[in-house]
């Protein structure tokens, strides 16, 4: 018995035409797109992640800066004022020394600044000459409101210069003269070089 070929369903005509059509437009589009003809407007949300970024592909030039939000920083926006800094007010005061120590033990008022209320570091710097007649054993002070804050000391060889620093965080209730105070023990006769104090005053600072 002779066999006769079927003639194609329609169906089946119109899927072969589908595929033809698909294939197509897929060779086109890898083939003969211009170059960049494909933008913003072609490209799904979050179609473009970090892992299809190659290494260094967007370059410095290529970041808009004024549109990055960075995360977490929710005061960025802000921090150029720098409206609540730790420090506010700075007090200060220098002078160029040749104050003679007052005797063997007696304290000498070196330097003093007045403070208002408020928590400050303070700091207290000076410069010690020893007497020519031998070595000399310095004790210095930092006093607020006539109450030890800090005490530094050091040891003169005759004829030498030595740097000397004193800190303290203090907390003071209302207007208090803070000084810098020194006394000699051993040979007298040692003088302040150049001699200067400073106070911060603090935001917030809290002592144990």
């Amino acid at each position: 018995m002779k066999g006769w070929l079927r003639a194609p369903s329609p169906a089946f005509v119109i899927s072969l035409v589908a595929l033809f059509v698909a294939l197509g437009g897929t060779a086109y589009a890898t083939t003969s797109l211009p170059k960049n003809s494909v933008g913003t407007k072609q490209l799904r949300n979050n179609a473009v992640t970090t892992k299809k970024l190659k290494n260094r592909a967007v370059s410095k030039s290529k970041i808009n800066f004024s549109g990055l939000i960075v995360p977490q920083a929710l005061h960025a926006d802000a921090a150029d004022l720098a409206t609540t800094a730790g420090a506010s007010v700075y007090y200060h005061n220098s002078q160029g020394g040749g104050i003679v120590l007052a005797g063997l033990a007696t304290l000498e008022t070196v330097q003093s600044l007045t403070l208002p209320a408020g928590t400050f570091l303070v700091t207290a710097k000076h410069e010690l000459d020893s007497a020519t007649a031998g070595a000399s054993d310095v004790d210095c002070y930092l006093f607020a409101g006539g109450v030890e804050k800090d005490k530094f000391y050091a040891q003169l060889p005759a004829n030498e210069s030595v740097p000397m620093v004193g800190t303290a965080v203090v907390v003071l209730s209302g207007t208090t003269q803070v000084s810098d105070e020194c006394a000699e023990f051993g040979t007298t006769g040692s003088a302040v070089g150049y001699a200067a104090m400073s106070a911060i005053q603090l935001g917030s600072a809290k002592t144990s």
